[in-house]
């Protein structure tokens, strides 16, 4: 008789394979969202830094992103910010989102971190969050990586 530790690595490879969302999946996802009547969009600020001294070819990838309540109620402070994905190509890095906080018409947080993807390639940034115990995904297409310099 089989016991559960000996079944652990194949669950544990069914959730993680299954919990990712590919490129293509994440690409579908809306630029805008409406929830209650109040609609938001994502601004995206992603870079990498090869100010010295750093390594010839510069520090790992850093992003911040942005939520925007363009129009309707005040929903910001209810939101959490879960993680962002990267995506360039096929390949994706998702990080979970750090400093997260909410300023005014806007709720943004930042990851570090990422691979070293460029500088001045595009990529896509989906933001993951919630809002009243449901999921989003939001896509910002076609941002530029930075060189900090």
């Amino acid at each position: 008789m089989k016991t559960a530790i000996q079944f652990f690595p194949v669950i544990f490879i069914c959730l993680f394979i299954f919990s990712c969302a590919s490129a293509e999946e994440l690409k579908t996802s809306p630029t805008q969202i409406n929830i209650n009547g109040s609609q938001l969009t994502l601004d995206v600020i992603i870079w990498r830094d090869f100010t010295p001294p750093t390594e010839d070819n510069g520090k790992l990838l850093v992003s911040k992103v942005q939520l925007n309540l363009i129009v309707g109620p005040d929903i910001l402070s209810n939101i959490h910010l879960v993680r962002q994905y990267v995506i360039y190509g096929d390949d994706v890095w998702y990080a979970d989102l750090q400093n997260i906080g909410v300023n005014g018409s806007f709720v943004e947080g930042t990851s570090s971190g990422g691979p070293k993807w460029g500088p001045d390639v595009l990529v896509d940034v989906v933001l993951e969050f919630t809002y009243d115990n449901k999921s989003y995904k939001i896509l910002a297409p076609n941002q530029n990586i930075e060189k900090v310099q």
